[in-house]
């Protein structure tokens, strides 16, 4: 082949592996372009070294656009395809994207022609070895006649700007979300809890809190439900359990070891099969006690699986956590849950929770929810509580904690700590006191009558309370513990059998008195029959039966006093006396495990000993002969008559001084007629507490002897 020739023929393949190239180039650009036309989709490149995209011919045709002659595009000429209401939203769901791991959302975007429609956009980031992002990749499709479909039929669709933002929002707060953990925007807040016998804080909730960089304080009722549908809540769940029990032990080391830290369990939780392990890992990892550690649950939590939840809240239960019923009555209330579910503390809801101005009814059913626990063997917690009329009415009728507004709303764990220092308590006057004055509040629109009665009863040593109206006594019923209530029958606005009556439902425990000089027989007989009043006294009175009739009402109201009160000390004896014997139960299962394990060691222990090829003697701690296995049987002369038998007389002198020296020095002995290697050794290290054992051992013809 001439020389001239071969640079020919490399030019020849040269042009032809480069015409082969652009046709492959070509047919793959025609597909793509094809394909994208097929799937109504477009795609994009972005350098995100300096933010320019280059976008497909599909790409261009999704924006009813022409390619421009300048390519790629900046990131401004790309954003302006966008609504100017999710510009930003898209953007920082890019920034937000983790290397690696593709992502999808929806937006809106304007076409040339002004027709907007909703895409769906799926996207990647690929970073450099530094982990710097370096190039992106997108594919947008048009998913708006999907969209539509879904919708239904024919129906007519209108667009609300006020809806498209909301619906931004919420991709944008799912896309935040998932990282909220690992950069740190997640807080714990604390509302205390109040005990109500005490008026000091007994516990706080663990309330979750989003501050996010740019979106701001989020709401916990905008993220929580978009955590529960996303899954998300699973891992968030854990974060708050593992800070909160990271507080509890911050607490416990403060010195405040009464204080319990409860915080909510989900749904999606609750379901989980190893829920109870991954809370007692948390436990023993962050040394945080059980007994200070409090999990809610509500209603409808417990609906979708009663006997699973049942189940777990047992086992939650057993490791010492308390269980508590939240937002009682507004879900599946049904009273068979109630009897089953190991529930500690029922949480009354807000709407519950009434002053003196809410209906006779509405009094009487938060009253019942009280009366309903207590027989049940439950606490029960009041939330939402704003206002000094309502935790009047509440302690009034039992509740035995409450939360809400009117002490502390949720704050940081150093306020919480500020306030335990200080500590800080409710008033006096709302805490229950094993002594106090009596206390009489006379209700008559005369201010004569009710002067001329505090000169009579004053005294007696009565702590004194007027009021000139039924609404007035109402108002001194919240701010007062009363004891007897003597009211006139003819006030404005309300009567004194109508005041009383309220009062009943309001505060049942006290004693009331109606007196009056006009006799509305019937209805001062039909309020007798109900209860609403004690006794009627008439105007004009005498002085000393009136005095001796408020004396009686008082020792009435006072016995009564005692007998609540000693109920509600036999039922808390009755709950420890559960408790413990709950406790007991368990220990006594512990016990015989332990003791069944202890058998089972001993069996096997005691079948390779009889098994050993060398024959063995058992004494126990009494020197009496407890385990002779078969070897030892057919050396010695007694055999099996050996058991039971005082080592002394039972055994052959030789071994007879072995057994006597059990040091664990191996000596020889001669027995019938052959010579032998014997030792004996306690069980028990150096404490012959647990008998002593003998080996043993033939010794052979050529061993030297020892000694």
């Amino acid at each position: 082949m001439p020389r001239n020739a071969l640079p020919a023929l490399a030019s020849t393949d040269y042009q032809l592996l480069l015409k082969q190239a652009v046709c492959t180039s070509e047919w793959r650009a025609r597909m793509l372009a094809q394909t994208e036309a097929l799937c109504r989709s477009g795609s994009i490149d972005i350098d995100l070294t300096n933010g320019r995209a280059t976008l497909s011919v599909g790409m261009w045709e999704l924006l009813g656009s022409v390619p421009p002659r300048t390519r790629p595009q900046s990131r401004k000429a790309v954003l302006q395809w966008l609504p100017a209401d999710e510009r930003q939203y898209v953007a920082s769901t890019w920034r937000d994207a983790v290397p690696g791991e593709p992502f999808e959302f929806q937006h809106h975007i304007v076409r040339a022609d002004g027709d907007r429609r909703v895409v769906l956009h799926r996207g990647m980031v690929e970073a450099g070895a530094d982990g710097r992002p370096l190039r992106g990749a997108a594919i947008l499709q048009d998913i708006t006649a999907q969209r539509e479909a879904k919708q239904g039929g024919e129906r007519a669709c209108f667009f609300k700007p006020p809806s498209n933002t909301s619906v931004a929002r919420r991709l944008a707060l799912e896309s935040a979300l998932r990282h909220a953990v690992e950069r740190g925007e997640l807080v714990l807040h604390y509302q205390p809890q109040i005990d109500l016998h005490s008026g000091t804080i007994c516990g706080v909730e663990a309330l979750l809190r989003w501050q996010h960089p740019s979106l701001g304080d989020v709401s916990p009722a905008e993220f929580i439900p978009l955590a529960e549908q996303s899954g998300l809540i699973v891992q968030i769940g854990e974060w708050v359990l593992r800070q909160a029990c990271l507080q509890s032990v911050a607490w416990q080391r403060a010195g405040y070891v009464a204080l319990r830290v409860t915080i909510n369990l989900s749904a999606r939780q609750l379901e989980l099969p190893d829920l109870v392990q991954r809370i007692q890992a948390v436990l023993l990892q962050t040394g945080a006690d059980p007994a200070r550690l409090g999990v809610e649950v509500t209603e409808s939590t417990l609906a979708a699986d009663v006997t699973h939840a049942a189940r777990t809240l047992s086992a939650l239960r057993a490791l010492g956590v308390k269980i508590g019923l939240d937002d009682f009555g507004t879900g599946y209330s049904n009273l068979s849950y109630l009897r089953t579910l190991p529930i500690d503390v029922i949480k009354v809801d807000r709407s519950f929770v009434h002053d003196v101005t809410a209906a006779p009814a509405d009094v009487s059913v938060t009253r019942a929810v009280i009366t309903m626990a207590h027989s049940l063997q439950m606490k029960v917690l009041a939330e939402g509580v704003e206002t000094e009329g309502q935790l009047a009415l509440l302690v009034a009728n039992g509740c035995d904690q409450m939360q809400g507004y009117y002490f502390s709303a949720g704050v940081c764990a150093a306020e919480v700590e500020a306030m335990l220092r200080e500590n800080r308590r409710l008033p006096e006057r709302f805490i229950e006191r094993q002594q106090r004055r009596r206390t009489l509040l006379i209700v008559d629109d005369e201010e004569n009558i009710v002067a001329a009665l505090k000169r009579l009863l004053r005294r007696d040593g009565y702590h004194i309370v007027t009021a000139y109206s039924a609404a007035e006594g109402l108002q001194r019923l919240t701010e007062v513990d009363v004891d007897v209530i003597v009211s006139d029958q003819r006030m404005p606005g309300m009567t004194g059998v109508e005041f009383l009556r309220r009062a009943k439902e309001l505060y049942p425990d006290t004693v009331r008195m109606v007196l009056s000089g006009y006799t509305e027989l019937q209805s001062i007989t039909d309020a007798v029959n109900e209860g609403a009043i004690y006794k009627f006294l008439t105007k004009p009175w005498d002085d000393e039966r009136v005095r001796a009739h408020i004396e009686e009402a008082f020792r009435q109201k006072e016995m009564a006093d005692e007998n609540r009160r000693l109920h509600r000390e036999v039922q808390q004896a009755n709950q420890e006396l559960a408790d413990v014997n709950q406790r007991l139960q368990r220990l006594l299962a512990a016990q015989r495990e332990q003791m069944s394990l202890e058998e089972g060691r001993a069996a096997s222990a005691r079948e390779v000993l009889e098994n050993l090829p060398a024959p063995i003697i058992g004494f126990d701690v009494e020197g009496l002969i407890a385990f002779v296995n078969r070897d030892a049987e057919a050396l010695l002369p007694a055999g099996a008559s050996l058991l039971g038998r005082d080592a002394e007389e039972a055994l052959p002198a030789p071994l007879r001084e072995v057994w006597r020296s059990d040091d664990g020095v191996s000596r020889t002995v001669d027995l019938a007629g052959r010579r032998f290697r014997a030792v004996c050794r306690v069980m028990n290290g150096n404490s012959r507490s647990h008998g002593r054992l003998l080996v043993i051992t033939p010794q052979e013809a050529t061993e030297p002897p020892l000694n």
